[in-house]
């Protein structure tokens, strides 16, 4: 059994990453070494130090992240920091106006306002205040070395008034005393509430882990129970679906077998019947190509008839007429006899169209039968030895060349 606690720590673990590498900080730790680079003046200098300060307080929630704190309240903060905040800053670094910095003040106070329902720790608060006591202390450094540097520089040109800014200086370092020991203060009262809020954290967490540990032992407990009773369950109806199945197998393969047989023979029928219809439709065909030729052969050889007849009567015709004279010499009856060559040349011509048509005649009659006779010749041989003669038959109908002399045999290299 997996145990609880592992998971909670590999789940806050997580969460702890993306709180970590959440661009909320990065955007404020930019804010704070932009204004770093700046140099305020004396009467915005109290805006500026609490504007630092409350940063890097902020910028201290980072290193220790809290389970409490929804993405959705990162997110409100971001928009805050990374929206109006920076505007303002930004306006203000660049052109020194004071106004931008009292509205970035007003922002920073619309980013704590959405931190108001953040949980803090005890660690949390020590970081906060180092980095802030740090932060601190170097721009007083700064300042000082600032105001040491321009007081020596100008310490001749301003001798007289020496005891004037000497005065100022300790009223204005007063000051800031003053605001350290107030911000010391105030993190002392927020560390005191920090701490009652870890142990509070810690009781709950306890609480959580305790419940959630019982709650995961009795569900294992149940599951198990559940698991053993689906087990058994579960078996015996593999088993009865065994059953059932060889059962149903057995059924359903007879049943199989007899709808093949039943399929094959129409699949039989079916190509007996296409094997009737394509015979009977290419032998129609062949019987209405060969009357066209038949009727073709028949007009040509009774027009050559005529011209035949025509020619002879045209020759009879000439020589009748001219036999009355006995000068007739050689070249002109030979003149007379050429008179009616053009008809016999035609009637020639004639006659030999007729006899490729009554040829073409007798091939389609010839073809028509073998094809009517084929399919009864071979309907009661095997479908092998059948489809065998269709091939043949085919061959000898479709691509055998006449002009050869050969005969038609389908069956003339068959051994059965």
């Amino acid at each position: 059994m997996p145990v609880a606690g592992k998971r909670v720590t590999s789940g806050l673990e997580r969460w702890d990453e993306e709180y970590r590498n959440d661009p909320l900080w990065s955007g404020i730790d930019e804010l704070i070494s932009e204004l770093q680079q700046a140099s305020p003046d004396e009467d915005e200098q109290y805006n500026y130090d609490r504007l630092m300060l409350t940063l890097q307080v902020i910028y201290g929630y980072r290193d220790i992240p809290n389970i409490l704190v929804s993405q959705s309240m990162m997110t409100n903060l971001r928009g805050v920091v990374q929206g109006h905040l920076r505007t303002q800053i930004n306006n203000w670094i660049a052109n020194s106006n004071q106004a931008h910095l009292d509205r970035a003040i007003t922002q920073l106070n619309n980013a704590l306002e959405h931190m108001r329902g953040w949980p803090v720790s005890k660690e949390k608060s020590l970081y906060s205040a180092a980095r802030t006591v740090h932060g601190a202390t170097s721009r007083f450094e700064r300042r000082l070395a600032e105001l040491e540097e321009t007081i020596e520089q100008n310490n001749a040109q301003i001798g007289e008034f020496g005891v004037d800014q000497e005065k100022r200086f300790d009223e204005r370092e007063e000051r800031l005393l003053e605001r350290f020991a107030e911000l010391e203060t105030n993190l002392s009262t927020a560390d005191q509430g920090l701490k009652r809020i870890d142990t509070r954290l810690d009781s709950i967490i306890n609480q959580f882990q305790e419940r959630h540990e019982s709650l995961q032992e009795t569900r294992t407990e149940e599951w198990n129970d559940l698991l053993g009773d689906t087990r058994e369950k579960f078996t015996e109806s593999i088993r009865k679906l065994e059953t059932d199945f060889d059962q149903t197998k057995e059924l359903h393969t007879d049943q199989a077998h007899q709808h093949i047989d039943v399929m094959q023979s129409l699949k039989r029928q079916a190509q007996e019947l296409v094997n009737a219809t394509v015979t009977a439709g290419t032998s129609t065909e062949y019987g209405a190509y060969e009357i066209e030729q038949k009727k073709a052969a028949d007009l040509l050889r009774i027009a050559a008839v005529a011209l035949f007849a025509v020619a002879t009567v045209v020759v009879v015709m000439v020589f009748e007429r001219d036999s009355g004279f006995s000068d007739t010499d050689l070249g002109s009856v030979l003149m007379k006899a050429s008179i009616p060559l053009p008809l016999i040349v035609a009637a020639t011509v004639l006659m030999k169209e007729s006899g490729k048509h009554r040829r073409q005649e007798i091939i389609s009659k010839d073809l028509q039968l073998k094809i009517v006779a084929i399919h009864p010749f071979i309907a009661n041989l095997d479908s092998g030895v059948q489809e065998k003669l269709r091939q043949e038959a085919a061959k000898a109908l479709l691509v055998y060349d006449r002009r050869l002399g050969g005969d038609f045999n389908p069956v003339k290299n068959e051994d059965d």
